[in-house]
């Protein structure tokens, strides 16, 4: 399954998933709209097919060499009561490798979960409430080391905007961490400077997140306004794909893939009430009126804060 919403990636997504799938498999696509129904609509596509396992992609991750076979294998080594398997993705906002990306499902328990998804707007991570609540039915998650995609490269401005401004809640340990890769990096590649004031507006802002795109196309519209950019043109697949290998291989340089052993059950959050006594400080002192540089420092004076 790839699920898609209008992702910039999503056509070398699908041909790099293509390149990989066994000939006797057909790469279905949902393009549905909240998340929520996007899910239904995987888990209702996955029990129609009625294969063993069922592997849901989303069109924001770009497969790396040999991810399908190593999924499958993974999954292959599980025990009958496991839901779902999830390996690592390089992300380009946070800079980490980290446990997300491509699942395969075990199709035969997928009936089950269908009937577990959030109703739309009730949790910032519906898929993960979801692996929450059948993990306290026997049904774990497994998470293995290996890494099958990279994530959130070459995306739309207003795309990465969202994204920051959800990360922001959504991975509050990372704060401080993606502040500081901004910072070091939005001279070289725009898409920091876009990061950078979504974080900012997710630390600031009042507003209800939520991971629904639709939600922020006013938001992401004004925030390249303010900061004088102009959306990204389409990507080009075919010249793109002669170059992936070389991409790969330019962002992911200088990132040593840190020691991780296979677990079980979901990710459990970190709480993200860590932005209280930081935040209500920077409401008071506004956005600055000087230098981009100025504006990251305070950032990164948050994220410290954040941290400890």
């Amino acid at each position: 399954m790839l699920r898609a919403a209008g992702e910039r990636t999503a056509s070398v997504s699908e041909a790099l998933i293509k390149a990989q799938c066994p000939s006797d498999v057909e790469l279905t696509l949902i393009d549905e709209q909240p998340f929520e129904k996007a899910l239904q609509a995987c888990y209702r596509a996955g029990l129609e097919a009625g294969r063993d396992w069922t592997i849901m992609i989303d069109a924001d991750l770009m497969l790396l060499r040999g991810a399908i076979e190593g999924l499958l294998r993974a999954a292959a080594e599980q025990t009958s009561s496991h839901v779902q398997l999830q390996g690592r993705i390089f992300d380009k906002i946070t800079g980490v490798y980290r446990s997300a990306g491509p699942r395969i499902y075990r199709t035969d328990l997928l009936e089950q979960a269908l009937h577990l998804i959030p109703a739309s707007g009730q949790a910032i991570r519906p898929e993960y409430e979801t692996l929450q609540a059948m993990e306290r039915l026997g049904h774990p998650s497994r998470f293995v080391p290996d890494v099958f995609a990279l994530h959130d490269f070459e995306q739309f401005y207003c795309d990465l905007y969202r994204k920051a401004f959800v990360h922001a809640r959504k991975h509050a340990w990372l704060v401080g961490s993606m502040l500081e890769r901004c910072r070091d990096n939005l001279a070289d590649d725009p898409d920091f400077l876009v990061m950078l004031k979504g974080l900012w507006d997710g630390l600031t802002m009042s507003d209800e997140v939520s991971i629904d795109r639709r939600l922020f196309i006013d938001k992401g519209e004004m925030a390249l306004s303010e900061l004088g950019l102009t959306e990204k043109e389409p990507l080009n697949t075919e010249i793109f794909m002669r170059n992936f290998e070389c991409f790969v291989a330019d962002a992911t340089q200088n990132y040593e893939l840190p020691p991780m052993a296979i677990y079980d059950k979901p990710q459990e959050p970190v709480p993200s009430g860590l932005r209280g006594s930081v935040v209500h400080r920077v409401r008071k002192r506004g956005l600055l009126g000087g230098s981009v540089a100025s504006f990251g420092a305070l950032l990164c004076k948050m994220g410290r804060a954040l941290d400890s």
